[in-house]
């Protein structure tokens, strides 16, 4: 747990440094900030001294690598003052893939057609 928490702390950090460079160059009011998961925990890691820890991914069952929703499902987070206030505190459940944003991307970034540039992962 002192792995995850250290790179839970470390994920933290990185997103105020981005966040504080942003609106150090007056790009924050016109930046979107997503924050997406590469699944489900893990099941086993072996440490050095033999010791076997893991995470869990309760309630859902399966882990990382697998096709259960432990190993499917994750998180995505977006943030940016440019969301209407409606939507700001919103969830959301439906499914996507991180390929799902390119489009989004490409519109929000004024591009008329962006499929000739899209390649699937």
């Amino acid at each position: 747990r002192r792995y995850y928490n250290a790179m839970t702390f470390s994920v933290d950090q990185v997103i105020e440094n981005v966040t504080m460079a942003l609106k150090r160059n007056r790009m924050y009011e016109n930046s979107i900030i997503v924050i997406s998961t590469d699944n489900g925990g893990t099941y086993e890691h072996r440490r050095a001294d033999s010791k076997v820890t893991g995470s869990s991914n309760f309630p859902l069952r399966g882990f990382k690598y697998s096709y259960f929703e432990g190993g499917v499902r994750g998180f995505a987070l977006v943030h940016s003052p440019l969301l209407p206030k409606w939507r700001k505190g919103s969830k959301s459940r439906i499914l996507l893939h991180i390929t799902d944003w390119y489009v989004t991307f490409c519109k929000l970034a004024g591009l008329k057609d962006c499929s000739d540039n899209f390649h699937d992962a």
